[in-house]
């Protein structure tokens, strides 16, 4: 019987939700998750698309336009043209003149049908239609970049999400080491203060700090709670969905120096090369405006077949097909300066891009420098900060015996927990700072996650 009891007892307790491992995101895993699902990303690459297929709409101006077209015409009649009387002189000595008598001749049946194939193939454009496609090329590789952009942002957000979840566990666990040792402390307090050792003011000087702690422990609890939201949400998924993420180290630290943060970053940030692609652009704007001032030349071909019978048979006044063959050349001569002003705008453009090159770089310089000396200044604060650390661990230990021997007071041991809680704080604190220094640094310097 006691087997059986034993037996039913570890089924119950190895169920398949207890068998089931519980599954722990890692930093990667979680990048990767939002590069898949992340929205913003999603319309990013929808935009990159959407240029991809103005590009290709841009190179079929090329080829030539055929259209077929089919119609029927009825007139209220048959069409005639009225014919005057005519006298034709003798063509010889002897002969009578011959007159034509007036009537009237038909030019077209009451029932008009009609079909048409036709082409039109651009010879020369003045270089607009290369213009034009070049520029949609580099539009597409600006909605590219632009992708890019927010592949590396979308992966910087969830690396900050990341961290800070377990930044704010880890504050929580330091929460939680203030409840126990408070509450240590308030025991021996109440041993004291039973024995008439303190006064009471010593006593609810304990308490006191023991309901502070309690309050900052909930707000820990809730800041952990808020963090995991943060970061299902990047991820696309229910905001109270269960989350937990793996524990990790400091990230390495980077061997490069500023400068050669600063000339990656200029290389092979996406933003960059994106502006560098709207001075292309604003280039080809100018070559595309300059089109109006040079002449252009087309061919058109028109195959034509008509009658008065639905299948275009003819319609026994005129030849049933006809084809025709045209060369032609259209030139603008004149049209008030306007195509000087729409090269003038076009030269504008240009300028405007290169400074908002000029800015991006700038920016983008700025932005680097920040987080390579916030890195460092990061990775200074976690030496002196776990030393701080140690030193505080000790000196509560310390004041606590000498707190029980009754040579320190209540007021001393609550000054030293406060000191050990503020020093892990800024510990943990330093460590989160110095791992988001170094995403953000890689982020601005373009490094694919």
């Amino acid at each position: 019987m006691r087997r059986l009891a034993l037996l039913i007892l570890i089924l119950l307790l190895v169920s398949p939700s207890a068998m089931a491992e519980k599954q722990i995101l890692t930093l990667e895993e979680a990048v990767q998750m939002a590069l898949k699902q992340n929205p913003s990303l999603q319309a990013a690459r929808l935009t990159f698309s959407m240029a991809r297929e103005a590009e290709r709409e841009a190179w079929t101006r090329y080829f030539p336009t055929v259209k077929f077209n089919y119609n029927y015409t009825r007139w209220n009649e048959e069409q005639h043209v009225r014919l005057q009387p005519v006298e034709i002189p003798p063509l010889a000595p002897g002969m009578a003149p011959i007159t034509i008598k007036p009537g009237n001749v038909i030019t077209s049946r009451q029932n008009v049908y009609q079909y048409t194939f036709s082409f039109q193939q651009p010879i020369f454009t003045g270089w607009a239609i290369t213009a034009a496609h070049r520029m949609a090329l580099l539009s597409a590789r600006q909605a590219e970049l632009e992708a890019q952009e927010t592949r590396l942002e979308v992966a910087y957000n969830v690396k900050k999400a990341y961290f800070g979840i377990l930044t704010a566990k880890r504050m929580e666990k330091v929460a939680q080491l203030a409840v126990k040792q408070l509450g240590h402390h308030l025991y021996v307090a109440k041993n004291f203060f039973e024995q008439g050792i303190i006064p009471r003011n010593d006593l609810l000087k304990s308490q006191v700090a023991l309901a502070q702690a309690r309050q900052d422990l909930v707000r820990a609890k809730n800041s952990v709670a808020v963090a995991k939201a943060t970061l299902n949400a990047i991820l696309h998924r229910e905001v109270t969905a269960p989350l937990e993420v793996k524990e990790m180290d400091l990230l390495p630290h980077p061997t490069f120096s500023l400068k050669e943060a600063i000339q990656r970053a200029l290389k092979q940030r996406p933003i960059v090369e994106a502006a560098r692609k709207g001075v292309e652009k604003g280039k080809e704007g100018i070559r595309l405006a300059r089109s109006g001032y040079f002449p252009h030349v087309f061919l058109e071909g028109v195959y034509r077949k008509h009658g008065n019978h639905p299948n275009c048979t003819g319609d026994d006044l005129t030849d049933a097909e006809d084809w025709r063959l045209t060369a032609g050349l259209e030139w603008t001569l004149f049209e008030m300066g306007r195509t000087r002003h729409q090269v003038e705008k076009a030269r504008l453009g240009e300028l405007k891009a290169l400074a908002q090159l000029k800015e991006v770089e700038d920016r983008v310089a700025v932005e680097v420098q920040e987080a390579y000396l916030e890195m460092e200044a990061a990775r200074q604060n976690i030496d002196t900060a776990r030393t701080a650390v140690e030193q505080a661990k000790e000196n509560f230990r310390v004041t606590e015996e000498r707190y029980k021997e009754q040579i320190d007071t209540s007021t001393e041991v609550l000054d030293a927990q406060t000191l050990l809680t503020q020093a892990q704080t800024y510990y943990y604190r330093a460590i989160y700072r110095y791992n988001l220094a170094v995403a953000r640094l890689l982020r601005l310097m373009g490094e694919e996650p």
